[in-house]
């Protein structure tokens, strides 16, 4: 999966394992907040580990203003 946007993903609950286009995994849980940011290439696979539920709160980020010039 590929994000279409930035944004924010904070973990409430559970843990999840994310793998990365080249193979590192990252394990998160309550309290971690992750920039997901993969908007081109091949994305990320998320995985729940263990046998609670995951909850996690999605904050969409605005696009980044271009630099100013003069």
């Amino acid at each position: 999966m590929r994000s279409t946007s930035r944004v924010l993903s904070i973990s409430l609950s559970g843990t999840a394992e994310i793998e990365v286009g080249d193979g590192t995994v990252a394990r998160i849980g309550p309290g971690d907040v992750v920039l997901a940011e993969d908007l081109t290439g091949q994305g990320h696979i998320t995985r729940v580990v263990g046998e609670q539920p995951r909850f996690y709160a999605i904050v969409p980020l605005a696009a980044a203003a271009a630099p100013a010039t003069r």
